[in-house]
């Protein structure tokens, strides 16, 4: 009976963590999905050639080319075109 207590209690805790946490990440919200046309979008960016491991340095040049002129971007993505699996490095 002495070790039951500590198990309950820790078992407890746990259990609560874990509903924390999911609240946290928005499991018990209510969304709501719309669907909706936006646009007004301008992308800029580099073609290259190479390596996907090395890209972050042509994302931070295109990024610095934007600042210089005056841009300021939120967000950087890529667009890769190729099969990794089957174009040699």
């Amino acid at each position: 009976m002495k070790i039951l207590f500590p198990i309950v209690i820790i078992v407890a805790v746990m259990m609560a963590i874990s509903i924390v946490f999911l609240w946290y990440l928005g499991m018990f919200s209510n969304y709501t999905i719309e669907e909706k046309i936006e646009g007004g979008y301008t992308v800029a960016g580099n073609e290259v050639i190479g390596p996907y491991s090395k890209i972050g340095k042509h994302i931070d040049a295109v990024d610095t080319k934007l600042k210089a002129l005056g841009i300021f971007s939120s967000k950087g993505f890529g667009i890769y075109y190729d099969n990794p699996n089957s174009v040699p490095k």
